[in-house]
């Protein structure tokens, strides 16, 4: 499997290739991101990937992968540099996620109309512990809570779409979060 590489190292077309990942490990092609500053990688690769919005599923939004400086950055050049792009949060514990010091959380107190957060419905299990999604084309995502090992797809526009549609399913019926609203979001 080849490696995520340094962001000096990746030349616009090579970040796109992937590999097949074992039947038993996950049937659909996608490049294997072990450990979290792989997927902190992989998930500023996404939001760099994206022209019109990013959707991100999370149990806490992990401070390691979403709350570091480069993310943020990330999201700031997609939300402000596009016009209509938006950034959607989805979150199940957002008590944990709101207490953080967080770049994103920070990010999103400057930049309140383009970024949403809204609480993942309790008795709602969407298969996955976290997910990015570019344009419905390009997926991150890690199938366990606490999972060291997490999968990149960039060239499997159906899936990503079909995660989207998962996404989107899950965005209607949440309800807007009253932690990140406390903290003037």
């Amino acid at each position: 499997m080849k490696p995520i590489l340094p962001d000096y190292t990746i030349p616009a077309t090579e970040w796109m290739m992937t590999t097949n990942t074992p039947p038993e490990t996950f049937s659909l092609p996608g490049e294997v991101v072990e450990g979290l500053a792989a997927y902190a990688h992989a998930a500023r690769i996404v939001v760099g990937s994206a022209r019109f919005g990013v959707s991100i599923l999370s149990e806490d939004l992990e401070a390691g992968s979403y709350g570091v400086p480069s993310f943020a950055d990330a999201v700031k050049n997609l939300v402000l540099l596009q016009r209509h792009a938006k950034l959607r949060v989805l979150v199940r514990n957002s008590r944990t996620a709101a207490s953080r010091s967080h770049g994103l959380v920070e990010l999103a107190r400057i930049v309140t109309s383009r970024i949403e957060f809204r609480d993942l419905p309790v008795d709602r299990n969407p298969g996955v512990a976290e997910m990015v999604i570019a344009d419905g084309r390009v997926l991150l995502e890690r199938r366990h809570s606490g999972d060291l090992q997490g999968f990149l797809y960039t060239q499997s526009p159906p899936t990503a779409r079909e995660r989207q549609r998962s996404f989107d399913a899950l965005w209607d019926e949440a309800l807007p979060s009253q932690e990140f609203r406390r903290l003037g979001i």
